[in-house]
């Protein structure tokens, strides 16, 4: 019996040894293999308690690696329960670390950093270098999920300074990739860079495939940020290989989540989905409340808004700020709230809008992440949703942090997106300006999408500036007081009034039979204007049905009716610095007289679909062939509109009124038409 328990002993310990063993050189695969063997022996009950505590430790570290945590949080509490009456302070410690680590990877933070923060201290009392090296790792991991980035760093940094009294490179490697993922975070690249390469290259020397495939991973997710989208794959292809060799189950969900926003990066949304469905499936089975669970289903949201599908992006939203607010994982939280902003935006609920990026960028500026911050700044301004200093601000924001990033590609896109602001609030001139410079970026950078956008957004300017466009714009006419054919003073009083006012921003009205030039004369007060280099828009009141008149008036928004697939400018929009000239003004319907009267009174307009007003500058030219005092009278014409259009007013007499100019009139005509010299004597006599 003596010997029978004897040669148990022997067994036991060979058994721990060789598992402990598999464990040291990470053959996780083969160590479960001895401890599933071993448990099938059915010899549990006969393992001391010392023995017993070594098994259930190796056990919940083995599972751990491999992802099944579960299982091996079942372990761990085992093994703790065994050990925590005894005095033996490391071996506690170790038992609270892998605890530690199990609920972390679970997404159960404040437990894992209760646990963690115990063997801490453990480590340091029995003066355990190694033991204190990866508990202040991944106490600086957990800051950094809680957004605290700058202190993640300095937990990261003391353990450094003990990686050589522990005279273990394997810390020292590891440290290297994870200041190098902090950088990351911080937008810090050239250091993440750095220490990224220092990490693999290490674990390339030691053949850590683990950690080289986490290195690798990480080194490509920054390249992926600074657009080198060949180096990033390069770096993606050489970690999946090592993954699929060695099955590892969360590395294969990272892979996934980063190769997925590389592809939705370069336009490929198809794959893109692929990737992030991969990862969530695969988290979703090994730990449903992480880290990536709540990032991969932000990520899947921000594709789901680029392809228009605002419902599925605002519910994967929900379910990834559930995860992220349990979690209390700052960053994610700024960064679902900037999701929620766009498509809050799409949904034309302006403050909804707002308040989600004002929260955003509350949350990101506070923990330091100043590549997301950056683009929530971005996305605020492309929303159009703030007012004009706001947006602004938030341009100049978001242009200082992707230049102190380096990120040029960031730094033309807020700049595009400031330019469209500028052309949405009629500022021409300064969108033209404005724009060389995105235009120079994606030309240096060879960015065709962003090159794209930057000539789409020009074209318009120029047309808005008159410079290209239809042919009334490019061949615009030039009319002049001086064109105007008269020696009748009450014509001639008419002109100098005319000239007198024609700077001035005040409606004019101009009555008149028909055929009495009124259109000329609006043309002529516009041409001698201090508008004229701006359009001249002249809107027939009584040619266009009034079914399309509000929209042809006032534009639209994509989606605010059957057919409308673009946003659409009206002609208010398009009179922006010239003059809108409202012909046959009589004949506007009662309806739209109200909207027409607050559009001139406030000069900001809706367009239809819209709740977010825009403001416009033009000068209003109505002209009517009817007596407009007298259509008030009878009901036909609004009082208010009537007196604010007539601030200047001028009557145009018929040709009866002014026979006197018949002979001057006769005269020019016949020389337009090249009618012989004789001819014209015989009109003088």
């Amino acid at each position: 019996m003596k010997d029978s328990a004897v040669e148990f002993s022997k067994e036991l310990k060979t058994k721990l040894e060789k598992i402990e063993k598999l464990l040291h050189d990470k053959k996780c695969k083969e160590a479960l293999a001895e401890i599933r063997d071993f448990e099938s022996s059915q010899k549990i009950d006969q393992i001391p308690s010392q023995e017993l505590f070594q098994f259930y430790y190796l056990k919940a570290c083995v599972l751990r690696l491999l992802g099944n945590y579960g299982e091996a949080l079942e372990s761990g509490n085992k093994a703790f329960s065994i050990i925590k009456e005894t005095d033996d302070n490391k071996k506690i410690a170790q038992v609270q670390h892998v605890l530690g680590l199990i609920h972390v990877s679970l997404g159960n933070l404040k437990d894992g950093e209760i646990e963690i923060r115990d063997a801490l201290t453990g480590f340091r009392r029995v003066s355990d270098f190694k033991g204190l090296i990866s508990a202040l790792s991944k106490l600086a991991f957990i800051e950094s999920i809680k957004g605290n980035y700058d202190r993640s760093v300095e937990l990261l940094q003391d353990a450094l300074k003990y990686c050589d009294q522990a005279n273990d490179e394997t810390y020292k490697r590891i440290l290297y990739g994870n200041l190098g993922a902090r950088f990351t975070l911080m937008g810090r690249w050239k250091e993440a860079e750095d220490n990224l390469k220092l990490n693999v290259k290490l674990n390339e020397e030691s053949r850590d495939a683990i950690n080289l495939a986490r290195g690798l991973l990480s080194l490509g997710y920054v390249c992926s940020l600074q657009r080198d989208f060949k180096k990033a794959n390069k770096y993606y292809e050489q970690a999946i290989k090592i993954i699929f060799e060695n099955n590892y189950t969360r590395e294969f969900a990272i892979y996934s989540e980063y190769s997925g926003e590389l592809e939705f990066a370069q336009g490929n949304y198809e794959k893109a989905k692929n990737h992030y469905w991969n990862c969530i499936s695969k988290m979703e089975e090994i730990a449903p409340e992480s880290d990536m669970i709540s990032q991969t289903y932000r990520l899947l949201a921000e594709l789901q808004i680029a392809e228009k599908q605002y419902d599925e992006a605002l519910s994967s939203c929900e379910k990834a700020l559930r995860v992220a607010t349990s979690l209390d994982e700052k960053i994610e939280i700024g960064a679902i709230h900037r999701a929620l902003g766009q498509i809050y935006t799409a949904k034309h609920e302006k403050e909804k809008a707002k308040g989600n990026f004002e929260k955003s960028i509350f949350i990101l500026d506070q923990i330091g992440a100043k590549f997301e911050l950056g683009k929530t700044y971005l996305e605020a301004v492309k929303s159009n949703g703030f007012e004009y200093v706001d947006c602004i601000a938030h341009y100049a924001n978001g242009k200082e942090i992707f230049k102190e990033l380096g990120s040029d590609y960031h730094a033309g896109m807020i700049s595009l997106a400031f330019c469209e602001f500028l052309f949405e609030t009629g500022e021409y001139d300064k969108a033209e300006v404005y724009l060389r410079e995105p235009e120079k970026i994606f030309k240096r950078l060879n960015e065709k999408k962003g090159l794209d956008l930057a000539l789409e957004l020009k074209s318009k300017i120029n047309k808005a500036l008159g410079k290209i466009g239809s042919p009334e714009d490019s061949q615009r006419a030039e009319y002049y007081f001086s064109d105007i054919i008269t020696q009748d003073p009450q014509m001639l009083a008419l002109i100098e009034e005319a000239k007198r006012f024609k700077d001035l921003d005040l409606p004019i009205l101009v009555e008149g039979e028909t055929g009495t030039g009124k259109d000329f004369l609006a043309k002529v007060i516009h041409c001698e204007s201090k508008r004229k280099d701006r359009r001249f828009v002249k809107v027939n009141c009584a040619a266009i049905p009034e079914t399309l008149l509000e929209s042809e008036l006032f534009g639209y928004k994509r989606g605010a009716f059957t057919g409308a697939d673009r946003d659409k400018k009206g002609l208010f929009e398009e009179a922006d610095r010239g003059t809108i000239f409202l012909n046959e003004i009589r004949d506007l319907p009662p309806r739209l007289q109200a909207k027409i009267l607050d559009v001139i009174e406030d000069k900001e307009l809706t367009r239809l679909g819209d709740v977010k007003p825009r403001k416009t500058d033009f000068r209003v030219i109505a002209s009517t062939n009817k007596n407009l005092a007298e259509e008030v009278e009878k009901g036909n014409f609004r009082e208010d509109l009537y007196h604010r259009l007539k601030a200047i007013e001028l009557k145009l007499p018929p040709l009866r009124e002014r026979k006197q100019d018949i002979p001057l009139l006769i005269k020019y005509f016949l020389t337009e038409h090249k009618i012989p010299e004789s001819s014209l004597k015989d009109l003088d006599k």
